[in-house]
């Protein structure tokens, strides 16, 4: 085999090696939602975040339509240098150390389902499907619980109600 030959092959392993290592992963998840987050909001060669958030929202969510995206903080970094000089075996050593804090920050992608969701009451396997849309029995001697009819009722007493009557001519009379 050449050598140009075994570097395409060696390249060819390690990038789909690396592209099966997705960095998406599931925040939260409901019935008709669900958040992936991917370290940075892009789309392009070699790292597809949101075509793997979009992947990974399809095992969770039927037809998956992206709703939403926000930048969570998630940490911060601490990076420390140091760099030290000496000018001779003889001569004293300087040293000087520098330390920095970066706030590490994710995406937040919400996928939302794009069919209409179907609890498990609208199922026609779930035991809540299979209940008749009766009303409840009393348990006593296995019918309904009788309801008593509403009666009309009489407006309260107030003095707008209680006036006497003017006698005054109106139209029509």
């Amino acid at each position: 085999m050449s050598r140009r030959a075994g570097l395409g092959l060696f390249v060819f392993v390690a990038v789909g090696l690396s592209g099966c290592a997705s960095p998406a992963h599931v925040v939260r998840q409901d019935a008709a939602s669900v958040v992936v987050a991917i370290p940075e909001n892009s789309n392009a060669w070699p790292f597809y975040y949101q075509d793997a958030a979009e992947q990974l929202a399809a095992d969770y969510v039927a037809d998956p339509v992206r709703s939403s995206i926000q930048r969570v903080k998630v940490g911060e970094q601490t990076t420390s240098t140091s760099d030290t000089g000496r000018r001779s075996f003889s001569e004293t050593i300087t040293s000087m150390s520098t330390t920095s804090v970066a706030d590490q920050y994710e995406y937040h992608l919400e996928f939302r389902s794009n069919r209409p969701v179907r609890g498990p009451s609208q199922s026609t396997g779930s035991p809540a499907a299979r209940l008749s849309p009766q009303a409840a029995r009393d348990g006593t001697d296995g019918t309904r619980p009788t309801i008593p009819p509403l009666l009309p009722t009489n407006p309260p007493a107030s003095p707008a109600t209680n006036m006497p009557a003017t006698g005054l001519p109106g139209p029509g009379r």
